[in-house]
């Protein structure tokens, strides 16, 4: 719950949705998981979310962008 309530506090909405949230919440998580040791199986659950990681991160980066046009 403490990585969720600094990411809120910290993105001033860059991620929108409660569930975009949650996917960069997975996505850390998994990163950690994957970071220094190797399991197969574990690689291969990860590497099926890559495009939706992908996306999110790329939607991050359009918002970023935006708010520094804008300021």
């Amino acid at each position: 719950m403490e990585k969720l309530k600094l990411i809120v506090d910290n993105s001033e909405k860059a991620l929108n949705t409660l569930y975009e949230i949650i996917q960069a919440l997975e996505m850390t998580d998994d990163r950690n998981m994957t970071s220094h040791t190797y399991h197969e199986e574990l690689a291969e659950q990860i590497y099926k979310k890559i495009k939706q990681y992908y996306t999110l991160m790329n939607n991050l980066l359009k918002t970023i962008k935006k708010r520094l046009e804008t300021k």
